[in-house]
């Protein structure tokens, strides 16, 4: 099975479970630093950042996890539309921004998960 680093402040069930239902290993960690050591010594599938609980900068951790892993997919929940970082983070290859709906999240995985 694959592993997937989840990064979020909160543990938060439905993405954990989404996660597991597409047949995948959720790993949260809620400290970023913890996540990074993590990106740099396991292998991910794919990284998703919670946007939505976490109280850090979601760009700034994005581009950490890319500058470990360049070809990772990274997926955004809960970013707000109006949020200054959206606008830079849509013009970033290999993340995906996608809101607090679980249905959209799961969508998203499963797109994701067929690459």
């Amino acid at each position: 099975m694959d592993l997937v680093l989840i990064i979020s402040a909160k543990f938060n069930r439905p993405i954990t479970e989404i996660v597991y239902r597409r047949g995948m290993i959720p790993l949260v960690y809620s400290e970023m630093e913890l996540a990074l050591y993590a990106a740099r010594r396991t292998e991910f599938r794919l990284v998703i950042i919670n946007a939505a609980t976490n109280h850090i900068d979601v760009l700034e951790a994005a581009l950490n996890v890319r500058d470990i892993n360049k070809s990772i997919p990274i997926l955004i929940a809960g970013l707000k539309p109006e949020d200054k970082q959206t606008s830079i983070l849509r013009k970033l290859s290999g993340i995906v921004l996608v809101s607090k709906d679980q249905d959209d999240l799961s969508q998203k995985l499963k797109e994701l998960y067929r690459r």
